[in-house]
């Protein structure tokens, strides 16, 4: 163990309580930071007793309820489209995806998710995520999460917002 270095009255500190000292002010730091950013957000409740998380300044729209799916344009404060949700049984999956277009799988709360992201001729972002629901009923059995023409940082959005999607707990289970 290392011991502080005494020079009359004045004490120099080691490496290792130097190093604590930086991490114990990055993490106040950073504690800082969510308290502010904590109010920066809303859950936006979808049908199906699904919702998403969304920056307060964001407006979401169903802009489509036909029989069997529900359709939502979340857009930013400048009105400009930032991501489209559908919910049902039969999302479109003929979607002109690049060959070269960033493909994964994942889960997103604790659901089956597969992804797409590229980049557009003209320099925007795109992507799509499609998200296994449940198989043979109840509705909806997908969501269908989309973007396209985005910066870098609303694409960045976008896709926190794909991944806040999440089935709400009813309140008699929490």
């Amino acid at each position: 163990m290392e011991q502080p270095l005494v020079r009359g009255r004045v004490r120099a500190t080691t490496r290792s309580q130097v190093a604590a000292l930086v991490g114990l002010a990055c993490l106040v730091k950073l504690s800082w930071s969510l308290a502010a950013d904590s109010g920066s957000e809303k859950v936006e409740h979808l049908e199906g007793g699904y919702a998403v998380q969304v920056p307060v300044d964001s407006k979401v729209t169903q802009v489509s309820t036909v029989g069997d799916f529900v359709l939502y344009r979340l857009t930013d404060r400048a009105g400009k489209l930032v991501v489209v949700i559908y919910l049902g049984n039969f999302p479109d999956t003929k979607v002109k995806i690049p060959k070269d277009s960033v493909k994964s799988s994942s889960s997103i709360a604790g659901l089956a998710a597969s992804s797409n992201r590229w980049r557009e001729s003209n320099g925007t972002y795109a992507g799509t995520t499609l998200i296994q629901l449940s198989q043979n009923g109840p509705w909806p059995e997908f969501a269908h999460l989309f973007f396209n023409g985005l910066s870098r940082n609303e694409s960045k959005s976008a896709d926190a917002i794909v991944h806040s999607f999440h089935k709400e707990i009813p309140p008699n289970r929490q």
